[in-house]
């Protein structure tokens, strides 16, 4: 056959076609087939190979008259596939490279704050953890409350102004004796309202004493004002001996500084000590920050309430374990000065100030019971001496059997460690209760407790994989979509440009449905099988098994569907005429290219692993210009191994950015929205410690098992020293 002749007149006659380059070559097959079928139905019905040919040609007709026709025949075929190659290259491309920085990046940027955040907790004197860069609108606020007027409520001895401003500016509200509390913790002499017009030191401690007193006038059945002045005018008037620094060349005694503050804070004391409660509004004040906290969604959410509740400071831990030294000295320096009676209404200031500090209403943390029992313990210790003393016998003894009470509850509290429910919650706990739980061991955990913060974990972790699995996708797609270009120009000169094969609907479908969408149900209903997936584990002891379940299926995620869709388009191009190279040297240049390329996302992904540990900025430009660089070698590599094939190649790499784009989208739209789902259920049923977190109005320490622990270590110190909870 003069098959030669028959494709120079199929080429004229579908010439009309070559604004769309599949159909062209789709045409120009088809008419080059119809011609030598005729040509051979001549040939058997006896004419030679020269007539038959002849006659397969005049029965073609013209083909100009044929181009016509085709043109006019397949006019809305080619408006319509120019509009979806169109819309493909302007809408879907540019959509799911969006979507892949946007949705992918990032979240994986708002997880690295999560990360980092976390690690914030277990690791707080550790250099600061490195957080990507988050996009526009995508930014967490490192403080929450920083639109809110709220935000003047910052505990901080240096903000103690700002509070005062705050009090004054909701002075008319019924609950403003809450801010005036809150600030009275945070002020001294140097940071009350007006100290810098104070001409000394007179004038300064002057204004703290009015302020102070100015609280008392608020609520005068508050011992909170009464026993800040006693701190304060004590720290200034005498040193007992518990506060002397131990060494032979510094006198182990008591000592009056200043007769003046020594007597007015005695005064104090004993005011203090008369009050019916001791109230310093620390837990209302922070309740009024979270609830002005929009409610949480995500992580990220929660731990911004975490952040807020973990940033509120206890100033007066340290001053009512200091007073908790000065009682006893002041008493001995009374009786020094032969003032037994004033002595022993000292001493008898013990009791009632180790109970105001129990019942505070604020004791809502571990911490603020322990100081209070440790305050309770150092007074009664040092009572029953002073009472030797005094000759006060009853007393004496009253006091060492609190003391003993007290230090005999606190045994029992810390040896009642339950080492069972440590190791659950280390195997069986999230990586949130592995950081706060294990001082509450004596709380024990159940299994339900325990299972949404795990379930949170893992879901994270996959949110993870599903972010760098779209990652990896959009780095495929630009690929592509740069070599595809790449093509185009190296084969323009040879006038084989390469085209663009947008899949069918039906092929699309089937290999995001067989690569994506079983790859992901497959995962999910193995991962949740009790007893097999291993989701009734936390992170902490097995996440090596878990990095290499995701990272089995993010494989199998990526290589599927493209593997798919490029047996569609090799068979295509096959259809359509264009050469193919064999399979060896296909493969033989494929794994070579790819390994190149490998190797450079692992070295920038590797970098960008240390990059999240410390602070590497040059190293990671540096490695990230490598990878770039082992990137472009592997292009031109390709370009010249390949050259022969051009038009195939090319055509390959412009047709898989389509399984690419719309893998993206597939897991933008339906896989992380569901994933996002799941973790805001599980964050939502933590009755442990995100759920409760989302309890603002009820809120009492970090952990329900922390509120639980307190609530009963207090009544068990209470009852030791002899009062009802």
């Amino acid at each position: 056959m003069q098959e030669p002749s028959f494709d120079a007149l199929a080429a004229e006659a579908a010439a009309g076609l070559k604004g769309d380059r599949e159909l062209y070559l789709e045409i120009k097959e088809e008419l080059q087939t119809h011609l030598e079928d005729k040509a051979a139905k001549y040939a058997s019905d006896g004419h030679d190979e020269e007539e038959s040919v002849a006659l397969a040609k005049k029965s073609f007709g013209s083909p100009l008259d044929m181009a016509a026709e085709l043109v006019e025949a397949n006019r809305g075929r080619m408006r319509l596939r120019g509009l979806l190659r169109l819309g493909f290259n302007a809408l879907v491309i540019p959509l799911a490279i969006v979507l892949a920085i946007y949705v992918g990046y990032g979240r994986l940027a708002r997880l690295s704050w999560i990360q980092a955040t976390t690690a914030s907790f277990v690791d707080s004197g550790g250099p600061t953890k490195y957080k990507l860069p988050a996009l526009p609108f995508m930014g967490i606020e490192e403080d929450p409350l920083a639109s809110s007027d709220l935000h003047q409520l910052r505990a901080d001895e240096q903000n103690a102004a700002d509070i005062h401003r705050y009090w004054e500016a909701h002075r008319s509200d019924s609950d403003s004796n809450i801010y005036y509390a809150y600030y009275s913790l945070f002020a001294n002499e140097n940071t009350v309202t007006h100290w810098k017009r104070a001409r000394n030191e007179q004038e300064k401690e002057e204004l703290y004493a009015a302020e102070m007193h100015h609280g008392e006038q608020l609520e005068p059945q508050n011992a909170l004002y009464n026993t800040s002045l006693a701190i304060y005018y004590l720290q200034k008037g005498m040193i007992a001996k518990e506060e002397r620094a131990k060494g032979p060349e510094v006198p182990q005694t008591d000592e009056v500084w200043n007769r003046h503050a020594f007597e007015l804070g005695i005064a104090e004391l004993q005011n203090a000590a008369r009050k019916p409660y001791l109230h310093t509004y620390q837990m209302e004040v922070l309740r009024k920050k979270l609830v002005a906290i929009p409610a949480p969604r995500f992580t990220e959410d929660y731990l911004q309430l975490l952040m807020v509740a973990s940033s509120e400071t206890f100033p007066e831990y340290a001053k009512w374990r200091a007073l908790a030294r000065k009682i006893p000295g002041c008493a001995r320096l009374l009786l020094a000065e032969g003032r037994r009676a004033d002595a022993e209404a000292v001493m008898d200031t013990w009791k009632p100030l180790s109970l105001l500090l129990m019942r505070d209403p604020s004791n809502s943390t571990l911490i603020k019971v322990l100081v209070a029992r440790a305050v309770a313990t150092i007074l009664s210790e040092k009572a029953a001496e002073i009472y030797d003393r005094l000759g006060a016998t009853a007393k004496a003894d009253e006091a060492r059997s609190l003391s003993a009470r007290l230090e005999k509850e606190y045994k029992d509290w810390k040896t009642a460690g339950n080492a069972r429910n440590d190791a659950s919650v280390a195997l069986h706990g999230s990586i949130m209760a592995n950081t706060l739980l294990p001082v509450f061991s004596n709380t024990p955990s159940t299994m339900q407790e325990l299972t949404p913060g795990r379930m949170h974990d893992h879901v994270i972790a996959e949110e993870v994989a599903v972010q760098i699995v779209m990652l990896l996708l959009m780095l495929a797609l630009l690929g592509t979509v740069g070599l595809g270009a790449l093509w185009l120009l190296q084969m323009r000169r040879a006038a084989a440009i390469p085209f663009l094969l947008l899949p069918p609907a039906k092929e699309m479908a089937r290999a995001l449905l067989l690569g994506l969408v079983l790859p992901i149900v497959v995962y999910w209903v193995y991962s949740r099988l009790p007893g097999i997936g291993g989701r009734e584990f936390g992170w902490r002891g097995m996440w090596p098994r878990f990095i290499i379940e995701l990272g089995a299926v993010g494989l199998v995620m990526i290589w599927l569907p493209a593997f798919l869709i490029k047996r569609y388009i090799h068979r295509r191009c096959e259809g359509l005429g264009i050469a193919l190279p064999p399979r060896k040297e296909e493969w033989s240049s494929g794994w070579k290219v790819y390994s190149i390329v490998f190797a450079a996302l692992l070295l920038a992904a590797v970098a960008l692993f240390f990059a999240t540990q410390v602070h590497v900025t040059f190293e990671l430009v540096a490695a990230l210009l490598m990878a770039a660089g082992l990137i472009g070698a592997a292009s031109r590599y390709a370009l010249k191994k390949r050259r022969e094939h051009g038009l195939y190649y090319g055509t390959l790499a412009r047709s898989m950015a389509a399984v690419y784009a719309f893998a993206i989208l597939f897991l933008a739209i339906i896989v992380q929205p569901w994933l996002l789902y799941n973790e805001a259920q599980w964050l939502r049923r933590d009755t442990i410690c995100f759920g409760y977190l989302a309890e603002k109005q009820n809120i009492a320490g970090f952990t329900s098992i922390e509120a639980k622990t307190v609530q009963r270590l207090n009544a068990e110190l209470l009852t030791a020293m002899g009062e009802k909870p």
